[in-house]
């Protein structure tokens, strides 16, 4: 019979266990884009400031036709202003190092103002969910 020796079994051990621990599992991470969806937009809003935040660095974010766009990227955070007829769907993508982390960013309404640039007074009736594209 065969023995292999215990320091190549060991070897291997530890290279599996040390994938396993890995943040990706062994994968390869899968670049690309994910899209920020709003929900209870009200007839005449018309400005949104947000804050997106990930477990990984948010790439130059772009909106849709129709609206016109201000950002800042802090570390793992964007922070976003956003102006145009707002409406339900999506207001905002970006591009991030692996789709896969999609459940790890999160998006929060911070300001929305009307027409006459009057700020809304609760926000918490705006909802944000993030997806893959």
């Amino acid at each position: 019979m065969n023995s292999v020796p215990r320091s190549l079994v060991i070897l291997a051990v530890a290279a599996v266990c040390g994938a396993c621990d890995s943040p990706t599992g062994g994968r390869q991470p899968v670049p690309g884009t994910l899209s920020l969806q709003l929900s209870g937009a009200v007839p005449g809003d018309e400005a949104l400031m947000l804050r997106v935040s990930g477990p990984a660095p948010i790439g130059q974010a772009n909106a849709p036709e129709g609206y016109h766009l201000l950002q800042r990227a802090d570390g793992n955070s964007l922070n976003v202003a956003l102006f145009g007829r707002l409406r339900d769907g999506a207001v905002l993508r970006f591009p991030v190092p692996d789709t896969a982390m999609v459940s790890q960013f999160s998006a929060t309404v911070l300001e929305v103002a009307d027409s006459t640039s009057a700020l809304r007074e609760k926000v918490d009736v705006y909802r944000l969910s993030v997806r893959v594209e």
